[in-house]
């Protein structure tokens, strides 16, 4: 799921928490029509990509028992044994570092993402030098290059325009991007040309 909460027609809010994946997924196949393709769990994900490519999880803030969320998603590591082709991330530095401690047996990286200079630098010290990866938004990038002079590698959302694509490709010689986020997959090829 990438939102938490969805508005009804009512004003109402609809919690994904509140809810089984059964419900969640009957509400967005009303919601969206026949264009909806339907929900996948975790384990069918697991059992679809078999560690033929890395997996990002991103693990929403919210109102939910997180005791519980994370004691399900232990089980399902369990099952899946990841071998570091696996990533949490999250928007809450906190959240990253529950986790870590509850997931320590695991092969996993974290990722902190971010939209904001201010919303970076509130990171302890001792918590930033943690983090496997960062994930901030592209326009970071532009505007404040200095949040990203360490080795750790960045992974910036969402570039969805050819333009911004070209300009995040000359930041290469200078920061350690190392992947790009899109939603346009129709411009895949010509993206990736961009990074050769």
């Amino acid at each position: 799921m990438h939102d938490t909460t969805y508005t009804l027609a009512n004003g109402k809010k609809y919690s994904v928490a509140d809810h089984t994946f059964s419900e969640t997924d009957l509400f967005l196949r009303e919601k969206h029509g026949e264009t909806f393709p339907g929900l996948t769990d975790l384990t069918s994900t697991f059992d679809l990509i078999n560690h033929s490519i890395e997996l990002n999880l991103e693990v929403k803030t919210g109102s939910y028992n997180l005791q519980r969320f994370t004691s399900l998603l232990f089980e399902q590591l369990s099952h899946y044994q990841p071998a570091g082709d696996i990533i949490i991330s999250s928007f809450s530095f906190d959240l990253l570092e529950y986790l870590r401690r509850h997931l320590e047996t695991f092969d996993l990286r974290y990722a902190f993402i971010f939209h904001s200079k201010d919303a970076f630098n509130t990171v302890p010290s001792g918590v930033s030098e943690r983090f496997d990866l960062l994930h901030p938004h592209f326009r970071l990038l532009f505007d404040s290059p200095e949040l990203f002079r360490t080795d750790t590698p960045i992974r910036c959302w969402t570039v969805n325009d050819q333009t911004v694509m070209k300009r995040v490709a000359q930041c290469i010689p200078e920061l350690p991007i190392e992947a790009v986020m899109t939603d346009n997959l129709a411009e895949i090829n010509t993206f990736t040309t961009l990074f050769e």
